[in-house]
Protein backbone atom coordinates (compact mmCIF):
# COMPACT_ATOMS: atom_id res chain seq x y z
CA UNK A 1 0.00 0.00 0.00
CA UNK A 2 1.32 3.47 -0.47
CA UNK A 3 -0.50 6.80 0.85
CA UNK A 4 0.48 10.34 -0.63
CA UNK A 5 -0.52 13.53 1.30
CA UNK A 6 -1.45 16.53 -0.90
CA UNK A 7 -1.03 20.13 0.28
CA UNK A 8 0.67 23.01 1.77
CA UNK A 9 2.02 21.38 4.77
CA UNK A 10 3.83 18.08 5.48
CA UNK A 11 1.67 15.94 8.44
CA UNK A 12 5.03 13.82 8.95
CA UNK A 13 5.97 10.13 8.70
CA UNK A 14 4.05 9.19 11.80
CA UNK A 15 0.70 10.55 10.59
CA UNK A 16 1.00 8.52 7.46
CA UNK A 17 1.73 5.38 9.57
CA UNK A 18 -1.06 5.94 11.88
CA UNK A 19 -3.72 6.51 8.86
CA UNK A 20 -1.84 3.05 6.73
CA UNK A 21 -2.33 0.93 10.10
CA UNK A 22 -6.10 2.31 10.55
CA UNK A 23 -7.08 1.04 6.41
CA UNK A 24 -4.61 -2.08 6.83
CA UNK A 25 -6.41 -2.77 9.97
CA UNK A 26 -9.61 -2.44 8.11
CA UNK A 27 -8.62 -4.77 4.82
CA UNK A 28 -9.58 -8.39 4.57
CA UNK A 29 -6.72 -10.91 4.92
CA UNK A 30 -5.85 -12.38 1.84
CA UNK A 31 -2.82 -14.25 1.08
CA UNK A 32 -2.57 -13.47 -2.57
CA UNK A 33 -3.56 -10.41 -5.14
CA UNK A 34 -6.42 -10.63 -7.39
CA UNK A 35 -6.26 -13.25 -9.95
CA UNK A 36 -5.63 -11.25 -13.24
CA UNK A 37 -2.16 -10.76 -11.38
CA UNK A 38 -0.87 -13.71 -12.05
CA UNK A 39 -0.93 -12.96 -15.82
CA UNK A 40 1.93 -11.01 -15.44
CA UNK A 41 4.10 -13.33 -13.79
CA UNK A 42 6.76 -14.67 -16.11
CA UNK A 43 10.01 -13.50 -16.65
CA UNK A 44 9.53 -10.79 -18.99
CA UNK A 45 7.56 -8.71 -16.41
CA UNK A 46 9.55 -6.09 -14.05
CA UNK A 47 9.04 -7.75 -10.69
CA UNK A 48 6.52 -5.85 -8.49
CA UNK A 49 5.69 -3.35 -11.58
CA UNK A 50 2.14 -4.71 -11.51
CA UNK A 51 -0.44 -1.95 -10.38
CA UNK A 52 -4.43 -2.47 -10.16
CA UNK A 53 -6.02 0.61 -11.84
CA UNK A 54 -9.50 1.32 -10.60
CA UNK A 55 -10.63 3.75 -12.81
CA UNK A 56 -10.62 4.87 -15.95
CA UNK A 57 -7.12 3.30 -17.13
CA UNK A 58 -4.84 5.00 -18.91
CA UNK A 59 -7.62 7.58 -18.48
CA UNK A 60 -9.85 6.38 -20.68
CA UNK A 61 -13.37 6.07 -19.57
CA UNK A 62 -13.96 2.70 -22.19
CA UNK A 63 -11.34 1.38 -19.85
CA UNK A 64 -13.41 1.14 -17.13
CA UNK A 65 -10.62 -0.66 -14.68
CA UNK A 66 -7.91 -2.97 -15.18
CA UNK A 67 -3.84 -3.96 -14.70
CA UNK A 68 -0.72 -2.93 -15.83
CA UNK A 69 2.99 -3.86 -15.85
CA UNK A 70 5.97 -2.79 -17.05
CA UNK A 71 8.38 -4.96 -18.76
CA UNK A 72 11.60 -3.83 -20.83
CA UNK A 73 12.57 -4.45 -24.43
CA UNK A 74 15.72 -3.96 -26.39
CA UNK A 75 14.53 -0.41 -27.35
CA UNK A 76 12.45 0.35 -24.70
CA UNK A 77 9.81 0.42 -22.26
CA UNK A 78 6.01 -1.10 -22.75
CA UNK A 79 3.36 -1.26 -20.50
CA UNK A 80 1.08 -4.38 -20.94
CA UNK A 81 -2.62 -4.46 -19.77
CA UNK A 82 -5.25 -6.46 -18.75
CA UNK A 83 -8.95 -5.12 -18.51
CA UNK A 84 -11.23 -7.01 -16.91
CA UNK A 85 -15.30 -6.71 -18.05
CA UNK A 86 -18.48 -8.87 -17.06
CA UNK A 87 -18.48 -10.44 -20.07
CA UNK A 88 -17.30 -10.87 -23.75
CA UNK A 89 -19.60 -8.85 -25.18
CA UNK A 90 -18.55 -5.95 -22.48
CA UNK A 91 -15.32 -6.52 -24.00
CA UNK A 92 -15.86 -6.32 -27.29
CA UNK A 93 -17.99 -3.15 -26.66
CA UNK A 94 -14.98 -1.75 -24.90
CA UNK A 95 -12.72 -2.48 -27.20
CA UNK A 96 -15.09 -0.94 -30.49
CA UNK A 97 -15.25 2.11 -28.28
CA UNK A 98 -11.38 2.01 -28.19
CA UNK A 99 -10.89 1.37 -32.07
CA UNK A 100 -13.49 4.10 -32.59
CA UNK A 101 -11.62 6.79 -30.81
CA UNK A 102 -8.33 5.50 -32.50
CA UNK A 103 -10.04 6.09 -35.75
CA UNK A 104 -11.73 9.42 -35.11
CA UNK A 105 -8.30 10.80 -33.96
CA UNK A 106 -6.89 10.16 -37.75
CA UNK A 107 -4.47 7.26 -36.37
CA UNK A 108 -3.87 4.42 -38.71
CA UNK A 109 -5.68 1.42 -37.26
CA UNK A 110 -5.35 -1.72 -38.25
CA UNK A 111 -8.17 -4.63 -36.79
CA UNK A 112 -7.46 -8.42 -37.48
CA UNK A 113 -10.17 -10.90 -37.14
CA UNK A 114 -8.22 -14.51 -36.43
CA UNK A 115 -11.00 -16.95 -35.47
CA UNK A 116 -12.83 -15.46 -32.06
CA UNK A 117 -10.52 -13.37 -31.57
CA UNK A 118 -10.21 -10.03 -32.69
CA UNK A 119 -7.49 -7.90 -32.32
CA UNK A 120 -6.04 -4.08 -33.03
CA UNK A 121 -2.96 -2.55 -33.74
CA UNK A 122 -2.98 1.30 -34.00
CA UNK A 123 -1.25 4.85 -32.92
CA UNK A 124 -2.71 6.07 -29.80
CA UNK A 125 -2.72 10.16 -29.91
CA UNK A 126 -1.27 9.92 -25.73
CA UNK A 127 0.63 6.25 -25.73
CA UNK A 128 2.27 5.79 -29.27
CA UNK A 129 1.78 2.61 -31.10
CA UNK A 130 -0.95 0.07 -29.43
CA UNK A 131 -1.50 -3.79 -29.56
CA UNK A 132 -4.55 -5.18 -27.96
CA UNK A 133 -6.06 -8.30 -28.17
CA UNK A 134 -9.46 -9.37 -26.97
CA UNK A 135 -9.85 -12.89 -24.44
CA UNK A 136 -13.37 -13.73 -23.91
CA UNK A 137 -13.69 -11.55 -21.43
CA UNK A 138 -10.36 -9.32 -21.38
CA UNK A 139 -8.65 -7.10 -23.10
CA UNK A 140 -5.25 -7.42 -23.15
CA UNK A 141 -2.61 -5.26 -24.75
CA UNK A 142 0.46 -3.38 -24.59
CA UNK A 143 0.96 0.45 -25.10
CA UNK A 144 4.31 2.53 -25.27
CA UNK A 145 5.63 -0.08 -28.38
CA UNK A 146 8.40 0.23 -30.70
CA UNK A 147 9.64 -3.41 -31.28
CA UNK A 148 5.69 -4.71 -32.67
CA UNK A 149 6.25 -8.39 -32.87
CA UNK A 150 7.79 -8.52 -29.44
CA UNK A 151 5.45 -6.63 -27.83
CA UNK A 152 2.75 -8.82 -29.77
CA UNK A 153 4.60 -11.71 -28.24
CA UNK A 154 4.50 -10.72 -24.80
CA UNK A 155 0.50 -10.09 -25.10
CA UNK A 156 0.21 -13.29 -26.30
CA UNK A 157 1.91 -14.84 -23.04
CA UNK A 158 -0.42 -12.83 -20.45
CA UNK A 159 -3.37 -13.77 -22.88
CA UNK A 160 -3.09 -17.34 -22.22
CA UNK A 161 -2.34 -16.47 -18.46
CA UNK A 162 -5.67 -14.79 -18.28
CA UNK A 163 -7.99 -16.68 -15.53
CA UNK A 164 -10.95 -18.67 -16.41
CA UNK A 165 -14.57 -17.89 -16.19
Amino acid sequence: MRLQGVGPRDPGEETFLSCARAISGNLPRVESGPRELESFKFPAVEPKSERYIAQSLFGYDFFRRGFVADTTLKDGQVQLFLVPEQSPEAARKAFDRYRSYLEASGKNTRVARPGERVSLSAVDPLYGNVFVEQEGRFLVGAIRIKDIPSAKRLVGIVRQRVPGP
